[in-house]
């Protein structure tokens, strides 16, 4: 299974090569059903911020108080440097 920054790539290459581009993409992380959160939380990092940034995309949505964010200082100013909202829901 592909990481949450391999996935992001791929959706931005789909995306580029997409004829139609009415829309943007947004990535939308959250915890597989029945995860155990006590000891496997969805993580976010520089790395994700780096991935959206490489791919176009400009909206990561993310499960609010269920995601690990590593570098959360570190990951606010590059999404702010890039322009890509964070959105915790």
């Amino acid at each position: 299974m592909e990481g949450t920054d391999a996935c992001i790539r791929r959706a931005g290459e789909l995306y580029k090569k997409s004829a139609e581009k009415k829309s943007t993409v947004a990535v939308v992380k959250v915890a597989r059903p029945n995860q155990d959160n006590r000891i496997d939380l969805p993580v976010i990092g520089k790395g994700t911020i780096e991935a959206l940034k490489d791919s176009g995309i400009k909206l990561l949505a993310f499960e609010a108080e269920k995601t690990l964010v590593l570098d959360l200082e570190d990951v606010v100013a590059l999404a702010d440097k890039n322009d890509i909202c964070l959105a915790a829901v």
